[in-house]
């Protein structure tokens, strides 16, 4: 049947980027996650069918930030520049072959697949595989990607945002999700 995403905790979507500042001697990591994520799966016997799930960007909250930049600054900045939220406030990802799970797992019984398809970010689309966990927890299937997923920013038409003399922005990111389903 269908399973749709629930729009909730545990339910998150996230990305890290590397920045440099002072030509590498203050590096850091900035990582968003949202749980505004929408879609659902269709599984019919032991082979899922049909996905696709579409992630708000715009709701990205950042944890931390090295000194001198708060979070909202980069969250602001990321309207205008890099992903440009406020002109491509979503991505998207729609499962383009089946995943076959061989047979029906047990409750708990973690599963490990390959998801195909395509990702539409930045407004534009490629083909993408990455390598997901998935198991049936209380009733809900729960979904997540077994390691984070390496996107370069130019496949997808994003310039790394300057950020002034003194800071640099990696050329690629990735993202990762955790996703909890439910029946119907």
């Amino acid at each position: 049947g269908t399973w749709t995403v629930l729009g909730e905790e545990p339910t998150q979507a996230g990305m890290r980027i590397k920045e440099s500042f002072l030509s590498g001697l203050a590096d850091h990591t900035a990582v968003g996650r949202t749980s505004s994520v929408e879609g659902s799966l269709t599984i019919d016997g032991a082979s899922v069918t049909e996905g696709s799930f579409t992630v708000d960007l715009t709701s990205l909250e950042f944890t931390d930030a090295p000194a001198g930049l708060d979070v909202a600054t980069r969250a602001r900045a990321m309207q205008d520049a890099g992903l440009e939220t406020n002109q491509f406030p979503d991505a998207t990802f729609e499962l383009t072959e089946p995943i076959d799970l061989g047979e029906v797992p047990a409750a708990g019984e973690t599963v490990s697949a390959e998801a195909t398809g395509e990702l539409t970010l930045h407004g534009s689309t490629k083909p993408v595989t990455f390598s997901v966990d998935a198991q049936l927890v209380d009733g809900e299937i729960e979904v997540a990607t077994t390691d984070p997923v390496e996107i370069v920013l130019a496949d997808h038409g994003i310039e790394a945002p300057v950020q002034g003399p003194v800071a640099e922005v990696a050329e690629s990111g990735s993202f990762e999700f955790v996703v909890r389903l439910t029946r119907g």
